[in-house]
């Protein structure tokens, strides 16, 4: 059985600091691939440049996607001890919360990528921007 995917934008630093950190969360249970890589949408005709331009896109064992917010609870779910996660996610209210932080982030991905300590330098070191 394949392992579930995740679907993340590669050319965002932001995005490629966060997949990092759910694969240290999860990581041996799913296999990661960004949406710019070339042919992807012919391998993964489930997807839509829309949707993976607009959120973190994961496809779970059964074939089930899911988006944004959701998307990252069930990824980290995957690593049994971090089940709740997942459960607190579905409470009324705190759903609606996430996801909206989860939207206002992606719409400002490429501006936070800008940050410093996204980057990976420090205040300090010289750079561009």
């Amino acid at each position: 059985m394949p392992k579930p995917l995740v679907v993340y934008d590669g050319e965002c630093k932001f995005c490629r600091q966060q997949l990092r950190n759910l694969q240290r969360l999860a990581g041996r249970y799913f296999e990661a691939t960004s949406f710019r890589e070339q042919g992807f949408f012919e391998k993964h005709n489930l997807m839509t440049l829309d949707e993976c331009q607009n959120a973190l896109q994961f496809i779970d064992e059964d074939g089930r996607k899911y988006s944004g917010a959701e998307a990252v609870a069930r990824i980290v779910s995957l690593n049994r001890f971090f089940l709740p996660v997942m459960w607190v996610y579905y409470i009324p209210g705190v759903r609606k919360f996430w996801d909206v932080v989860y939207e206002n982030i992606s719409l400002n991905r490429y501006k936070i990528s800008r940050w410093r300590w996204i980057s990976g330098r420090s205040p300090e070191s010289p750079g561009p921007s």
